[in-house]
């Protein structure tokens, strides 16, 4: 890995540079002696989730706001933070702390080691990178910079981010709506009319595309028409079906129970669809234009 690589082609040549780890290096390991300070990153993780050199505001925002160090996010947490990132820029809005965490919440352990963001069961934006992330701790990188790039790491005197393990990561309960500013409440409207489950994944491969954000409103498209036809197939079946199999064999349920729940599906499922619709139109018409 060359530090063209994975530095932003705007930033001035020499302002980061990429120093030869020892077979000593810990990603918890602090400064110590090294001579200029750095920063540490998984090489994998920076290719995985398109991380570039210096981060961007939301990054180094949700790495202070966590009390953590690069390395110290887990690297679905990376995906997660990035894939936002692509997603709401191919929506035009503007990302921010408290929409990120009204979709994931922290639990840090006792045993200091990487922080996991969870998402929230009912309001999953992404599906995980992997489900089973592995091997990303063979290789890191030690990021180091002078004044040049100092400026792009500090704000004044104080790093826009932990450059080193921490001992205290943050809990951080999902993010209130009611405590949203009324610009961030209107955003969180439009993301809640997209589909939830989508890979983080497909929404990451849109980063090496020409055109990245008429990709990712293609892979909503596509997810959402796919729901769509999923949920008619749904409501045909209870219509044909109205009987639901886990009541059926419910001795103690009436068949007006049965019934009423089966009604009940039906209408969940078409006001969901109606959503879908409506999503999967104006998608379409994004991508048509």
């Amino acid at each position: 890995m060359d530090v063209q690589d994975i530095v932003d082609s705007s930033i001035p040549d020499g302002a980061f540079s990429l120093r030869q780890c020892l077979l000593t290096d810990r990603v918890f390991h602090g400064r110590s002696s090294f001579p200029v300070d750095f920063f540490l990153m998984y090489a994998r993780v920076m290719k995985d989730s398109c991380i570039v050199i210096p981060f961007d505001d939301l990054c180094s925002d949700v790495l202070r706001f966590l009390n953590i160090a690069p390395t110290q996010l887990h690297p679905n947490g990376w995906a997660y933070l990035r894939a936002f990132q692509f997603v709401c820029s191919a929506l035009a809005i503007t990302p921010t702390i408290p929409l990120f965490f009204t979709h994931y919440s922290t639990r840090p352990s006792n045993k200091v080691g990487w922080l996991s963001l969870i998402s929230q069961s009912r309001n999953c934006l992404f599906k995980p990178y992997s489900s089973s992330y592995k091997h990303f701790k063979d290789t890191f990188v030690k990021i180091a910079f002078g004044e040049v790039g100092r400026e792009y790491i500090f704000d004044g005197e104080v790093p826009r981010f932990p450059l080193y393990w921490t001992r205290s990561p943050v809990c951080v309960a999902p993010w209130s709506r009611s405590g949203l500013s009324a610009e961030d409440t209107s955003t969180l409207a439009v993301l809640d009319s997209l589909p939830r489950g989508i890979p983080a994944r497909d929404i990451l491969n849109t980063y090496w595309c020409e055109d990245p954000n008429g990709i990712v409103f293609g892979t909503f498209f596509s997810f959402a028409l796919l729901l769509y036809l999923n949920n008619c197939l749904i409501i045909f079946l209870l219509c044909r079906y109205p009987c639901r199999p886990d009541a059926c064999h419910e001795q103690s349920i009436q068949e007006s129970d049965v019934v009423q729940a089966a009604q009940a599906d039906n209408e969940r499922v078409k006001g969901e669809n109606l959503r879908l619709r409506k999503l999967v139109e104006d998608l379409g018409g994004r991508i048509g234009r």
